[in-house]
């Protein structure tokens, strides 16, 4: 009989950093999609304004710098703290 397959677990604060890093690298794709959208707005005979196409890109940026505060302050509240190892420590007497 074949032994049960062992199940792989991710601490959920690891797996969520994980995450949110991907979500981050992912933002400069959007961005170029979302900056590339206005290309097909309009048409030969009547191109899109250019204030409104302005006030698009404008938000879009905006947007993206919002995004990326909001992900790295989560990404930050989900960093496990650093372990402390003996052989680091300045104060260890046995070094």
């Amino acid at each position: 009989m074949k032994p049960p397959a062992k199940l792989l677990f991710l601490e959920r604060n690891t797996y969520r950093r994980r995450r949110i890093g991907d979500a981050i690298k992912m933002l400069p794709i959007l961005g170029v999609i979302l900056f590339l959208l206005p290309l097909l707005w309009g048409s030969r005979q009547e191109p899109a304004l250019t204030s409104i196409t302005g006030l698009y890109i404008f938000c879009v940026w905006g947007g993206l710098v919002i995004g990326l505060l909001v992900l790295t302050r989560l990404r930050g509240k989900s960093a496990a703290p650093p372990e402390s190892d003996s052989w680091t420590n300045p104060q260890d007497p046995t070094q």
